[in-house]
């Protein structure tokens, strides 16, 4: 049956290329088959205590809002856990009594998910790890079954794309062909050039052909296009103008990226009021849910949309004295169809819907065909996925699927796709199935002086699996560093392998790294871990050459955000000097009150130790005295005393496997999240008239030969780095 489908495609040796992606799909589908099996199962279930919130609850009769905490008996508690209790998707809880509530020794008890202990989830805050419960628990604890839907989506469009692929999906199963007989060839005959601009209209501008450039590649490439750029390199500008020539051109076009945030940004810049054009050409729509959504785009959402249409066409055919017979039927239409015939109205005239790569299914219309089992259909003519270094290749797979092209925009030097490590430890357990074997090469590695990284929790014994798992995930979070931690990582990688068959259960682990690590970016872009790919090598590892890129990529060199003293780190250590290249006038537009006589890179000397695992109260005391004086020095009293009293009550934080990210010393995104949660920075910013001023705090290991690209987080202010004992945060 596959086979038919194959034939129906334009492509030279359907026989072939249906091998190379049944071939190519297995390790995805494998994959995401294993981590989904873990996570059904009571192996995965998560526990959380919690506590009420007496003052929330005194008018809300029968529902209540709850903070929830870690357990008593699991102080550390992983950020993880509380990230799967505010799944937007999750829509029950079970409440559970744990039999032993001793903090020395663990809780081993089956859960139970009867009707009787459910309770529904009626709204959460994410900020302060509440949620709103339709009753207030009875038992201390509260169980959750972790939510598969969106592995079940990748699952679905790995399939599809298999077995029912159509003929605009041909780039995409060319992914998975043989490297050696893939052509990439572009349309010659393609040359749709712009004669008029709506955003780029300074011919001077720098760095403004590199935008021009890519755009009219975007235009022109009969498969995928790519932008690179660092942030305030102008990709999100770039971005609004190929929309704008896109719908100008007739075409509709699916905006997707794997935040929620990074897709408002987007469509905020669409919609505002400078850019006319936007207004003229484009009938955007939001699909999310409302409290996912920034205040902005929600005025763009499906339901908005619709009630505002469905108002102002009443409106204007009320206002007609002699309507004719055709504005009749119209109204009469509507009056007897109410708001589905209005949202198929608006649904079929957007000509930009904006949706997370996931929550994009939510469009009726996709959710209509999946509930059918009709599969997935190239809907739109083009996909623009932004922040595309954090998608991995099977989540992009799931929106590319409803495109007949594909732009993809992001940095690969920037944060790379969240990797849960317990289903990294599932599925490195797969390439070395037998647990004698396992334990084997455990206790010759422990042997050999190296410490486990699971030694601070001494409920729960160290495991070959997350041993490898956790560095392997280290591993790639080094990828673009020489250093010698990363040395270290690869020695202690191969230590753990067994001495028999090593070389065979290290190809499969190198294959689980390349399914489950790098980005689409990175895939596309430059391959991943090309030298130890297997035999069969196609696009997905090796990338496309440069040959192929030469009208398909576009890095953007040129920045427009920071002072150029805050960019020469970055662009030295992270770029290479390839890009945040300043503007000639940068640093006259960026004038700065704050320390004046001091440069903007500061470096902060901290002697204090870490507590309790990765706490560091004394780095967090640090940054929070400089924020307090940033912003005393900038605004008005008042302003100063909400920004230290939002910044003060913060808990300061724990690395990456035993809890948040607040001051982070060594995990993997490196900036004080907490500490200036509850802190708007950039209306502190914008007050004191310093909007595009940034903060940057640098990775914590930097110094131990750590690449800041997963970490640096450009936020308000200056740059700020704090040099510790243990690098540099």
């Amino acid at each position: 049956m596959a086979l038919l489908q194959y034939n129906n495609l334009d492509g030279s040796n359907p026989k072939s290329l249906l091998q190379d992606v049944f071939n190519g799909v297995k390790p995805f589908r494998d994959y995401l088959k294993r981590t989904r099996d873990y996570m059904k199962s009571d192996l995965a279930v998560l526990r959380l205590a919690w506590r009420p919130l007496e003052e929330e609850n005194e008018n809300n009769g029968g529902d209540c809002w709850v903070e929830l905490v870690e357990p008593p008996d699991r102080p550390d508690e992983p950020d993880g856990t509380f990230r799967e209790f505010m799944d937007e998707d999750q829509r029950e809880v079970y409440e559970f009594e744990p039999t032993s509530k001793s903090e020395a020794k663990p809780i081993e008890q089956r859960p139970s998910f009867d009707k009787q202990h459910k309770i529904q989830i009626l709204d959460r805050d994410p900020q302060e790890r509440r949620l709103r419960l339709e009753r207030l628990p009875e038992a201390s604890g509260l169980l959750l079954r972790p939510n598969t839907y969106q592995i079940e989506r990748q699952l679905d469009a790995l399939e599809s794309l298999r077995d029912t692929p159509e003929a605009a999906h041909l780039p995409l199963l060319k992914l998975f062909s043989s490297r050696k007989d893939v052509s990439w060839a572009m349309d010659a005959s393609s040359t749709d050039s712009v004669t008029q601009w709506d955003v780029f209209k300074e011919d001077n501008r720098e760095g403004v052909a590199e935008q021009r450039r890519f755009v009219e590649f975007a235009l022109n490439t009969p498969d995928f296009a790519f932008l690179e750029g660092p942030p305030g390199s102008g990709k999100t500008t770039a971005l609004c103008e190929l929309i704008l020539q896109f719908t100008k051109r007739g075409k509709r076009v699916l905006l997707c990226a794997s935040t929620h945030v990074a897709v408002d940004n987007v469509l905020e810049r669409l919609m505002d009021a400078k850019v006319k054009s936007a207004r003229e050409n484009i009938l955007s729509i939001r699909i999310g849910d409302r409290k996912n959504v920034s205040e902005q785009a929600a005025a763009r959402q499906l339901e908005t949309v619709v009630r505002t249409e469905q108002v102002n066409i009443r409106q204007f055919l009320g206002r007609q004295r002699n309507p004719s017979e055709a504005q009749k039927l119209l109204l009469s239409a509507l009056d007897g169809a109410g708001p589905v015939l209005f949202q198929d109205l608006v649904l079929s005239a957007a000509n930009l819907v904006c949706g997370t790569t996931i929550g994009i299914l939510q469009h009726p219309e996709f959710k209509q065909s999946r509930q059918a089992g009709r599969g997935y259909t190239a809907k739109f003519d083009v996909l623009i996925l932004d922040e595309a270094s954090k998608t991995t290749f099977q989540e992009f797979l799931v929106p590319a699927m409803l495109a007949k092209r594909w732009i993809i925009v992001g940095d690969p030097r920037q944060l790379s796709p969240y990797v849960e490590e317990e289903a990294m430890a599932i599925n490195v357990k797969a390439c070395l199935p037998k647990a004698e074997h396992r334990e084997e090469c455990l206790a010759r590695f422990l042997a050999g002086e190296f410490k486990p990284v699971q030694s601070e929790d001494e409920t729960e014994p160290p495991a070959w699996e997350h041993e490898m798992a956790w560095r392997l995930t280290s591993l790639h979070d080094l990828r673009l560093s020489s250093g010698a931690k990363s040395r270290h990582l690869g020695d202690e990688i191969e230590r753990l392998l067994p001495l028999q068959d090593g070389a065979a259960i290290r190809n499969h682990i190198d294959q689980l790294r390349r399914v489950a690590l790098p980005s689409v970016l990175e895939c596309l872009l430059g391959g991943f871990d090309a030298d130890r790919a297997e035999q069969h090598r196609n696009t997905l590892t090796d990338g496309f050459t440069k040959e192929e890129l030469a009208h398909r990529h576009v890095l953007l060199s040129f920045q427009h955000r920071m002072h150029p003293d805050i960019a020469a780190f970055s662009r030295t250590h992270i770029y290479q000097g390839q890009a945040l290249n300043d503007p000639a006038d940068m640093a006259q537009r960026r004038p700065f009150g704050y320390a004046q006589n001091k440069p903007r890179s500061i470096w902060l000397d901290v002697e204090g130790r870490c507590l309790e695992g990765n706490r560091n109260p004394e780095e967090a005391r640090v940054v929070v005295d400089e924020i307090i004086c940033f912003a005393k020095r900038q605004v008005s009293r008042q302003s100063a005393a909400q920004a230290a009293a939002a910044a003060m009550p913060a808990r300061h934080g724990r690395g990456r496997r035993t809890g948040r990210t607040n001051v982070h010393t060594n995990g993997r995104l490196g900036a004080t999240v907490q500490i200036l949660r509850g802190t708007d920075i950039r209306a502190l910013a914008n007050t004191a008239g310093y909007a595009d001023a940034f903060l940057l705090l640098a990775h914590a290991r930097f110094l131990a030969g750590v690449h800041p690209g997963n970490g640096h987080r450009a936020i308000a202010g200056i740059v700020l780095r704090v040099r510790t004992a243990r690098g540099v945060f």
